[in-house]
């Protein structure tokens, strides 16, 4: 850009690809007004000088924009994850009411059942072998305990996994719980708060056939772990009784 300025009046050459463009210039204290014709239609831009002090408005204007622009989305990423928070506890919780038919204690009654009748012919074994009274028949007895000891390894593992699985249900009802208490969605006796979200709104009917059914999981749970808790000892019991009888008869033949 070249030109030349007089007094109050500017004459400006724009160069460009081919040829080149004049502009007309007005200069005024802290205004200058450029004219063009483009197309055939005449065409103006005003620059006008500002103070310090509009500056600094214009500064905290822009602040202040800037400012309630990121609290707007930070409002706008809180509540989608809000959203996400309250469909994620719905689904869940509608997964775990889904499983309720599923719930039962028929793997802790089969596991005692099979460990009653495993314990029952060992037993009748190590009679019948002991009634012998030969040193074979001895040796043949030792080995039915020492099975029997490898059994009880196996059992202790089998009811420890499930030991696991129990523990991480209750965890999770802990956490349902949790979950329930601190939703912004509810109301101490879990209705929809005032001004809850749209995502909210299938929460209620959910959590309370939740709660309905919370005792009854309680219930399988703790039952479960007892009646694991004796099957255990039981087979324990009738362990200890074989190798002591095993090793009387030894000391004895």
């Amino acid at each position: 850009m070249t030109g030349a300025i007089d007094g109050t009046h500017a004459t400006l050459s724009i160069e460009g690809f081919i040829g080149h463009s004049n502009i007309s210039a007005t200069v005024k204290p802290r205004v200058i007004t450029l004219s063009w014709t483009d197309k055939g239609e005449l065409s103006t831009e005003v620059f006008q000088a500002t103070t310090n002090a509009n500056y600094a408005d214009m500064l905290h204007s822009l602040t202040s924009s800037t400012q309630e622009a990121m609290a707007a989305e930070q409002r706008a990423a809180a509540e989608h994850k809000q959203d996400e928070a309250n469909e994620s506890l719905e689904k869940s919780l509608s997964a775990f009411l889904e499983r309720e038919q599923t719930w039962n204690l028929d793997l802790v009654h089969k596991r005692r059942e099979k460990v009653r009748s495993y314990t029952q012919r060992a037993e009748h074994q190590i009679d019948v072998l002991l009634a012998r009274h030969t040193g074979m028949a001895d040796v043949q007895a030792n080995s039915v305990t020492v099975e029997m000891n490898g059994s009880q390894i196996q059992l202790s593992n089998d009811i420890g996994s499930m030991k696991s699985n129990i523990d991480q249900a209750r965890e999770n009802l802990r956490k349902f719980d949790a979950a329930i208490s601190q939703s912004p969605c509810l109301t101490p006796d879990h209705t929809l708060s005032e001004g809850a979200r749209p995502s909210c709104a299938g929460l209620p009917d959910v959590v309370r056939r939740y709660l309905a059914i919370h005792p009854k999981a309680e219930g399988i749970l703790d039952e479960a772990e007892r009646y694991d808790a004796q099957t255990l000892a039981g087979y324990e019991a009738a362990l200890a009784s074989a190798n002591q009888r095993v090793e009387q008869q030894q000391q004895r033949d």
